[in-house]
């Protein structure tokens, strides 16, 4: 009874082990996709859990680079080169608004909740920035997934005109 119960401990720490282990080459990889980032001059907006329900808790990196002109958020996951997901943006100054030039990420990333993290932290930026209109157009590129755009931006509070073909909020 005694060696079962001492096999069961030593099968558990094996386990306990392997799971630690596997925990910090995840670790690893996300300081490793960090610096780089940082190395080429991109600011780390945050390191965030998606929500989906079809993708639910995947570690992802959102950061962004720009200037005065505009602002590029991109969502990634930290062991892979390329982007899911950049949301490009356009700043006016004068008259205190910005322009959602192009959401950019391919159909494999959709509903995943890239964009939506992307959206939280375009919104937390226009709040900061005390930006009072957010505007944008709807490609055409895009017409076989309008319901899903529709469905994108009403839940951020946006205005979305199909005959216009733009899409508009103001804070």
């Amino acid at each position: 009874m005694e060696n079962q119960i001492l096999i069961k401990r030593n099968i558990d720490l094996r386990q306990d082990i392997s799971n630690t282990k596997s925990e910090l080459k995840k670790n690893n990889r996300l300081l490793s996709s960090l610096e780089e980032l940082m190395k080429q001059n991109y600011k780390l907006i945050s390191v965030s859990l998606t929500k989906s329900i079809y993708n639910m808790n995947e570690t992802v990196i959102v950061y962004s680079s720009g200037n005065r002109n505009g602002i590029d958020i991109y969502v990634k996951h930290p062991s892979k080169s390329r982007h899911y997901l950049v949301v490009y943006v356009e700043i006016n100054e004068d008259n205190n608004s910005i322009f959602i030039a192009n959401i950019e990420s391919s159909e494999e990333n959709s509903n995943k909740g890239y964009g939506s993290l992307a959206m939280e932290y375009l919104l937390k930026y226009v709040k900061d920035h005390r930006i009072r209109k957010i505007s944008g157009i709807i490609s055409h590129v895009d017409a076989a997934h309008y319901d899903r755009l529709e469905h994108y931006y009403n839940k951020f509070g946006f205005d979305v005109d199909f005959k216009k073909m733009r899409i508009e909020k103001t804070l």
